[in-house]
């Protein structure tokens, strides 16, 4: 949809086309001397608006208010805004979203891992800690060690995406973010007995 700006004395102004004028090339709409005077536009004119915002700097600001330029070389209206801070509210609930987002996609990344080797959950796999059985007990540790190793990784970019130093990751980028688990190998036949969870 093209939007069109009221041209007065090179001063632009966001008011609609006047009735029956939808449609009519912009070339047309440049001098409208040979409208009826009773329509009172006879000195006026729209000119075709064109967006020329630069892109945010981060993803703590917004756009504001716009700017209207009147470019006479293109005839054309330039349309920007000012680039202002989120409010406080706007603020809160971004970085309630990016929290939410990343913990669970690292939620679910511990959880899967634990799963794809038998355990219900990243929590269940942590459980064995104590276990008499040095298999399990071996593998609970090298999960505790990796479970801090990622929600460190996830905190530290939730820091940088505060600070304004990345962008929001997507989710492929979170995962790719995470170290590896890392499974203990013990001596065959040991600590072979079946577990449940």
């Amino acid at each position: 949809m093209v939007d069109f700006f009221r041209v007065e004395r090179d001063k632009a102004y966001r008011d609609p086309l006047p009735d029956g004028f939808a449609g009519l090339p912009p070339e047309v709409l440049f001098d409208l001397s040979w409208t009826d005077p009773a329509l009172g536009v006879q000195d006026k004119s729209w000119w075709v608006g064109v967006n020329e915002d630069p892109p945010l700097p981060s993803i703590w600001v917004k756009y504001g208010d716009e700017i209207l330029t009147v470019d006479t070389l293109r005839k054309v209206v330039v349309v920007t805004h000012y680039v202002v801070p989120l409010s406080t509210e706007e603020r809160q609930s971004l970085e309630s979203y990016i929290f939410e987002n990343n913990k669970r996609m690292v939620q679910q990344r511990l959880d899967d891992e634990a799963m794809s080797h038998g355990y219900d959950s990243m929590l269940s796999l942590c459980s064995y800690g104590m276990s008499s059985n040095a298999k399990f007990a071996a593998e609970a540790r090298a999960g505790l060690d990796w479970r801090d190793a990622c929600w460190e990784t996830a905190l530290e970019l939730l820091e940088k995406v505060q600070a304004g130093e990345v962008p929001i990751p997507e989710n492929e980028e979170i995962l790719s973010m995470l170290p590896e688990m890392v499974w203990p190998e013990l001596p065959a036949g040991e600590g072979e007995q079946l577990r449940a969870g």
